[in-house]
């Protein structure tokens, strides 16, 4: 910097700051100390965030439409409480805004004030684009809506224009995200350029330049508002300057980033009531995975601002990288492990215990993470007793089996073991009941499931059995509505749906034949209940959240996951930790953690171990 002829410039100044932030961090590391408490001590615990990026959603590239724009900002303010929100709704406009760009553009701001009413700030960024009249005709039009400063209004190259914008505006302005130095910084406040400033340590020669600039920004009694969109050190640095600096006022946070933010560094970044928790972290507080950064290498991208697509600032994927501290996080009771796939489960396991070949007919249980373990061991599946080898040994599946099959394991002389499940198991009983007395069979349940096509097996009566599998079904029913008609029901289903298949069925058959059967089992009804129970007791306000694990061909827990939603929590299904990466837990005041009949212990515990090294808490 000493023997630079060409002194002061974006990339020479941003090189500076990046040497600069790691001799700060260096030394903070080294004698065990926040960088905050080098800069002078910490003034607050916390710093008060306006959010950026939050108009992006996953699966969409941004939006675009005033309506767009309002549904973003009621969900965001909605779940993280932020105390501002900033964003450009001038799509490709620069200089000038014809008549319809101006409308369209206060519709937009019109539409995301209708929303969010008082209960945050509206910062109205303009990325340098119009020129003086232009910028003062738009203040003129933005004072009903209470806007809360106009960002970089005018094109960024003469402080003189900030300055004369200022004093006819009505609208505070900010800006000096592009001033590099300290001196610029002098300039711009000689001439009354800003009302709040807006240095980046980034690209402004780092913390110890900032710190000058903040201290003759405190003289003039201007606050402090870093320019702030980038990485985890640049946050982290940021944030080191906000909790020593009383005049800093508000802490730019990008919403949302890249999908392996979490996978290059280790930033604890925590979010509360709309502010930014300051941590007591050696130095900056982040460390950096130089290897997991080599997998994500620098592409080169050219700014947008005046071309239309400025909201598409983020991937498809994008997700929050901070964590909210308020989120509790509670265990579901009952979950897991139902009583007939933990002994369809353990007689696998004790069978596989003295290395004699076993097979299955179909999946014991309807879980990824069990199969891969049994199949570990040794276990074998398959979908026909053809596939097994004669004499020998061969499990039926908890979900049970048509006789049919059984009949043709017999003929193969297989030794069979039967791990059905004692409350399937009933149900077949009923329908070989019912066939014996002649009663046509109605199994409420879905017709490709593996239960339910061996309850239809059963009947061996011509068109004396029918599948229903929602209500829309009853009226196609064939059997005459004066006979007695039985039914009986897949044991996984939720307890909603088999309520109204079962209505429907008492409303056109007066004289049908219900029993135990003719509903789920006890340990479907217990989970789903328990969720119910869980999602309801929300207090006012509080925004409820279930995290069901299970596979996605475990009718149990994908139907646990249906309870849930319809009782109005966020839901996520997940097989396992390796997934939580794709649930984002951002606004959740309470998450409750539930697992299906066939879903292990370890799974749930596994989950929970990566919730808590997730939020570090």
């Amino acid at each position: 910097y000493r023997d630079a002829y060409w002194r002061g410039g974006p990339v020479f100044m941003s090189a500076l700051a990046a040497v600069d932030q790691a001799l700060w961090d260096i030394k903070g590391k080294y004698l065990n100390c926040p960088v905050w408490q080098l800069l002078g001590g910490k003034v607050r615990e916390k710093v008060p965030c306006y959010a950026n990026g939050w108009f992006s959603r996953r699966g969409q590239a941004g939006s675009l439409e005033p309506e767009e724009f309002a549904a973003c900002a009621e969900a965001e303010i909605a779940s993280m409480r932020w105390k501002g929100l900033k964003w450009d709704p001038f799509g490709s406009a620069w200089r000038q805004l014809s008549l319809p760009e101006m409308k369209r553009a206060l519709k937009c701001v019109a539409k995301v004030k209708e929303v969010v009413g008082d209960k945050c700030d509206i910062l109205i960024e303009c990325h340098g684009r119009f020129d003086l009249p232009c910028a003062m005709e738009l203040a003129r039009q933005l004072e009903p809506y209470g806007v809360k400063w106009m960002e970089e209004p005018i094109i960024p190259d003469s402080l003189e224009a900030y300055a004369e914008f200022r004093r006819h505006s009505r609208i505070s302005v900010s800006g000096g995200e592009r001033l590099y130095s300290l001196q610029q910084f002098r300039t711009a406040m000689a001439l009354g350029a800003f009302d709040y400033l807006q240095p980046d340590v980034s690209h402004a020669g780092g913390l110890t330049e900032v710190k000058k600039i903040a201290a003759l920004a405190d003289a003039q009694h201007l606050p402090i508002c870093c320019h702030n969109p980038s990485g985890p050190v640049a946050n982290a640095a940021t944030l080191a300057l906000a909790a020593s600096t009383p005049h800093y006022f508000y802490h730019e946070t990008m919403s949302q980033d890249v999908a392996w933010r979490r996978e290059v560094c280790d930033e604890d970044v925590r979010i509360e009531d709309g502010c930014m928790c300051i941590n007591d972290r050696p130095g900056l507080g982040v460390d950096i995975d130089e290897a997991a950064c080599a997998k994500h290498p620098f592409r080169p991208t050219h700014l947008r601002h005046y071309v239309g697509t400025l909201t598409q600032i983020r991937p498809d994927d994008a997700t929050s990288y901070y964590s909210r501290e308020a989120m509790d996080v509670a265990i579901i009771e009952p979950h897991g492990f139902c009583l007939g796939v933990r002994a369809a489960v353990e007689t696998a396991r004790r069978m596989l215990s003295d290395s004699v070949p076993v097979w299955c007919l179909h999946e014991l249980v309807h879980n990824a993470t069990v199969v891969a373990e049994l199949r570990e061991k040794g276990m074998r599946f398959v979908e026909s007793p053809e596939d097994v080898p004669e004499q020998a040994r061969v499990m039926i599946s908890a979900h049970g089996a048509p006789p049919e099959v059984l009949e043709r394991a017999v003929e193969r002389r297989l030794q069979v073991t039967d791990a059905t499940c004692p409350f399937v198991a009933r149900t077949h009983r009923k329908v070989r009941e019912f066939a014996a007395g002649g009663i046509p069979v109605v199994v409420v349940g879905n017709a490709g499931h593996v239960e339910v096509r061996g309850l239809v097996g059963e009947c061996r009566i011509p068109s004396g059995v029918m599948v229903v599998q929602g209500v829309d079904d009853v009226a196609a029913l064939p059997f005459p509505e004066d006979a007695p008609v039985g039914v009986v029901c897949q044991t996984t289903l939720s307890s909603g749906a088999v309520h109204d298949a079962l209505s429907a069925l008492r409303a056109r058959y007066p004289r049908l034949v219900e029993s135990a059967a003719s509903g789920t089992c006890t340990a479907t009804r217990d989970r789903q209940a328990a969720v119910v129970a869980f999602v309801c007791s929300a207090r006012a306000g509080e925004r409820i959240g279930v995290l069901v694990l299970g596979s996605a061909n475990s009718s149990n827990t994908t139907r646990l996951a249906d309870v849930a939603r319809e009782a109005g929590a966020v839901v996520w299904r997940i097989d396992g930790p390796e997934e939580l990466a794709v649930c984002n837990f951002t606004g959740i005041d309470r998450l409750g953690v539930t697992a299906g009949a066939s879903t292990p212990e370890s799974a749930v515990q596994d989950v929970l171990d990566a919730l808590k090294a997730r939020s570090r808490r």
